[in-house]
């Protein structure tokens, strides 16, 4: 177990490194899912295949990254390289009108810890917002190896003190560029029937089409959920709002992705239903994991 008990924005960055995951196909940085309104994703600047040591590249406070080593571009001064994907896993969650953010909220608690038994990668927050509730909100997150295309993802929110109306947003951003570059333009933005779908075409002629479905559960407190599918400039998303009404209430999403889509027809509906998606995709997971790693461990000392 790789855990992270404290935040600071400086090692946002190398926390991101050491939680990436990935199954052999698909590559995932360990950022965080809701985003850092301070790093937007679509920065542009310009590097060369000049020494790593002299190189000085601009700061940026955090970088995600959906990788398929298959899916190349040309970079103008890099040459051949990986494409940075468009974030399949991306989820906003405001509390009455108030955006999470882990470098810009009040946070009365936080853990992070991958799992190195099954590798699934767990994040908790308690979360004081502005208008005085506490929200207790966790994130847990795998790539597949029973079918190597596919991510899952499941947050959990419930609601602590007070009654505040939460809004979820999940869906598929493709506003990110690679090492400064954007290696594809027009992404082709779809929903339907609650099937989010971005595809996308590389300066390489390679092509990608990623597809995501989200559902939501809400219990514990006569909350309601609703969910809607909307394609914006931007990110494809499925909004959901939870409001809690009388009393607290727990909702919960799970997020699938295909990355790249590989369904062939298959409705990615048929692996999330009813918020349950995260453990249906799980299935095996952690024998596959637990036959390698279950006896790994981190440590240090002069023995080590």
């Amino acid at each position: 177990m790789y855990q992270q008990g404290s935040l600071a924005r400086h090692t946002v960055k190398a926390y991101e490194g050491l939680f990436t995951q990935g199954n052999g196909y698909v590559h995932l940085r360990g950022s965080f899912e809701e985003g850092l309104e301070d790093a937007p994703q679509d920065r542009l600047y310009e590097r060369r295949a000049v020494s790593v040591t002299t190189e000085v590249s601009p700061e940026t406070l955090s970088k995600t990254g959906t990788y398929a080593p298959a899916v190349v571009g040309r970079h103008p001064g890099l040459g051949e390289v990986v494409v940075n994907l468009p974030n399949p896993l991306d989820i906003r969650i405001a509390a009455d009108g108030e955006r999470l953010d882990m470098t810009r909220s009040s946070l009365e608690s936080f853990h992070r810890a991958l799992d190195m038994s099954n590798g699934v990668l767990r994040r908790t927050v308690v979360w004081r917002t502005r208008s005085g509730c506490a929200l207790e909100i966790r994130f847990e997150r795998f790539a597949s190896r029973a079918d190597i295309h596919l991510v899952a993802q499941r947050a959990t929110i419930r609601v602590l003190e007070g009654f505040p109306d939460v809004e979820l947003e999940a869906g598929i951003d493709a506003a990110v560029t690679t090492n400064g570059h954007r290696h594809f333009h027009d992404p082709v933005l779809a929903e339907s029937d609650g099937e989010l779908t971005c595809a996308v075409v590389t300066d390489a002629g390679h092509r990608a089409c990623l597809a995501s479905r989200a559902s939501v559960a809400v219990e514990g407190g006569p909350g309601t959920a609703q969910a809607a599918g909307a394609v914006e400039g931007g990110p494809v998303a499925a909004r959901v709002a939870v409001a809690a009404e009388g009393g607290p209430a727990a909702a919960q999403t799970a997020v699938v992705s295909d990355v790249p889509a590989n369904r062939r027809g298959e409705k990615l509906s048929n692996l999330v239903d009813g918020g349950v998606g995260f453990g249906l995709v799980f299935g095996g997971l952690g024998v596959w994991f637990g036959d390698r790693f279950a006896v790994f461990e981190f440590g240090s000392g002069p023995d080590l």
